[in-house]
């Protein structure tokens, strides 16, 4: 009987989430315990593991996709198993989900996510609303998080920008009359 890979919950109130990156494809050979996909929630990024060694087949969550918790991304068939794409994969309630700890596996559409950073997912958030590559921040950790992005945004205005954004000395000393 083919093994489910579903969509777990990685937080208490979490409803879905985004399939970031496949490590295997449809039809690659995986161990229990393997990491086959990375997920993304509002605060985290994590690689789920296989939840039983086999083939894997049925992967129905390309990368991006945002997915229900509890909802089947992927089949792993054992040996000797027949499936394909007319099995139909069921949806599991969230509770299961959390429960095995299971997630699917999807083919890798060009590598390591935003060319191979790491950062949180609210910076990479953050970055794309202010159109920033994070391939051009450094930090001393290697990782970035949302502080770094603002620190380049910041560091990027002309020295125009920043000093109308200034308020002027002459505003914030402003002389105020005597009471006598």
């Amino acid at each position: 009987m083919p093994t489910h890979v579903i969509m777990p919950a990685l937080e208490l109130a979490q409803e879905t989430g985004k399939v970031v990156h496949w490590l295997k494809r449809p039809g690659d050979t995986v161990q229990k315990g393997e990491p086959i996909v990375e997920i993304e929630t509002d605060k985290v990024t994590v690689e789920i593991e296989a939840p039983a060694s086999g083939v894997l087949r049925d992967v129905t969550a390309a990368e991006g996709d945002v997915v229900p918790v509890g909802r089947t991304i992927a089949l792993i068939l054992g040996a000797g198993e027949a499936g394909g794409a007319g099995a139909a994969a069921p949806v599991m309630p969230a509770a299961s989900a959390a429960a095995t700890g299971a997630v699917p596996a999807m083919p890798a559409a060009g590598g390591a996510p935003a060319g191979g950073v790491k950062a949180s997912p609210l910076a990479r958030r953050i970055a794309e609303q202010h159109g920033v590559d994070l391939g051009r921040i450094r930090t001393a950790t290697g990782r970035i998080e949302k502080a770094d992005v603002l620190a380049y945004v910041e560091s990027q205005k002309p020295p125009a920008a920043l000093a109308r954004e200034a308020p002027s000395w002459r505003a914030t000393f402003r002389r105020r009359p005597v009471r006598r």
